[in-house]
């Protein structure tokens, strides 16, 4: 029979919190890249020299804004499945406790009785 092991699910919370790190960086640094290349596309279209510079740091900038938002909400959705991992080990550790002080004030003799009737 396989056995409760918090740990894992500790470990798997921290693995989630490393991959929503990951997902964000990865998110900025390609939408930078696209941006970079949109850029270089649209700022080789103009023929003015003012107006190469600001449509490429514009679009580099919306760019890099946009890819850190997708990155972030992305990386949200890890953070929260490891928070709620995290609950469910809270969860059983609050329950354990419980039923453990409740045995301990009653005298071990639970079994069979409602609260009402003690």
């Amino acid at each position: 029979m396989v056995e409760y092991d918090a740990e894992i699910i500790r470990k798997f919370a921290a693995q989630l919190y490393r991959q929503a790190s990951v997902i964000e960086w990865l998110c900025l640094i390609l939408f930078i890249v696209l941006g970079f290349v949109a850029a270089a596309f649209v700022s080789s279209a103009l023929h003015s020299d003012q107006a190469r510079i600001t449509a490429f740091l514009s679009i580099l900038v919306l760019s890099s804004l946009l890819g850190y938002g997708i990155g972030h909400r992305l990386a949200f959705q890890y953070r929260f499945q490891a928070q709620m991992a995290l609950v469910q080990v809270q969860i059983e550790k609050n329950t354990r406790e419980a039923v453990g002080s409740e045995r301990r004030w009653s005298g071990g003799a639970t079994q069979g009785t409602s609260p009402e009737a003690r």
